[in-house]
């Protein structure tokens, strides 16, 4: 088993993925069909998720996280980094992020987070920006409201 693991110090390097670096993901669903669909609620945008350098950016719908990222783990196809609150300081509020690619097209992605006050990752799964438009779209209805 490879394993790789990098730890930023002040001027270190932590590994990110050229397969994602710079690029948006995001989360798809599954519809009653069971076909892969981007879904677009009214209430909200489609959650995305960006990685820069050294930035993990992660677009819930209706609020952004912006988090430092402040080490990384390779292990063959998943990479796993900590991030971090601009600020935080105590290692017990950093948090984690999986991502681990599903194709070899780098197309779909198992995207996990998880927060510091839990014990597992949630998974979901993202498809790269690059290949948005090769799936359905669909915008949920808004009901129109009045005064």
């Amino acid at each position: 088993m490879n394993k790789e693991t990098s730890k930023q110090t002040s001027d270190s390097l932590i590994y990110i993925d050229k397969n994602i670096v710079n690029h948006r993901f995001f989360r798809i669903n599954i519809d009653k069909k069971g076909d892969t669909i981007l879904f677009d609620p009214c209430y909200a945008s489609i959650a995305t998720i960006l990685m820069q350098k050294k930035r993990f950016i992660h677009g819930y719908g209706q609020e952004t996280n912006n988090l430092q990222i402040i080490s990384s783990k390779k292990d063959n196809e998943k990479v796993i980094y900590t991030v971090k609150f601009d600020g935080d300081t105590d290692e017990k509020y950093f948090e984690k992020v999986s991502f681990e690619k599903l194709d070899n097209k780098n197309k779909y992605w198992r995207i996990g987070y998880k927060s510091y006050d839990k014990n597992t990752f949630e998974y979901e799964i993202f498809i790269d920006s690059l290949y948005k438009k090769t799936i359905p779209y669909k915008k949920e209805p808004c009901s129109e409201e009045y005064d």
